[in-house]
């Protein structure tokens, strides 16, 4: 094995160590609030422009952070910011809550059944299907209009 091939194989259980222990969750959105920068755009949403280096843990008692930046290097309530409705001082120290995908989808499915419940069918919707209807009767009497002109030249008579 040469150098080269050693190097990329060592940096590869590197990738699928770091994998196992902790996952990126910085972002435009949400970033290390000790190095990252903010701006403000024209919707009024704030967005990080640096700062996005931050990890989460999976199992925060055995590495012994939440949350960790390696730009700066702060970690837990340092790095991540904390919202308005407490749950990231309830994430800390705890791993991350992981959903199997059949309850993700049936809670989507759920949400998605008591919204359209909520907002009744949409105005767009049945708009739509009446110009559909119109349409489609709009075709009929031509093809109707067709068929009628292929009748009579079939008897004979010139159109």
């Amino acid at each position: 094995m040469n150098r080269l091939q050693a190097s990329m194989r060592d940096r590869a259980s590197n990738n699928a160590r770091e994998k196992r222990y902790f996952y990126k969750v910085g972002g435009p959105f949400k970033a290390c609030r000790n190095c990252g920068t903010t701006t403000v755009d024209e919707s009024g949403r704030v967005r990080y422009t640096s700062g996005f280096q931050v990890f989460r843990a999976y199992d925060p008692s055995w590495l012994g952070y939440t949350w960790h930046c390696y730009t700066c290097g702060a970690m837990d309530l340092a790095c991540w910011a904390p919202d308005s409705a407490g749950m990231v001082e309830a994430e800390l120290g705890h791993p991350p809550s992981r959903i199997p995908t059949p309850l993700r989808a049936k809670a989507k499915y759920e949400l998605r059944k008591k919204l359209v419940a909520l907002n009744g069918p949409s105005e767009t919707a049945a708009n739509e299907k009446k110009r559909l209807a119109g349409e489609r009767a709009r075709q009929i009497e031509e093809l109707e209009a067709q068929l009628a002109k292929l009748e009579t030249m079939a008897k004979g008579a010139r159109v």
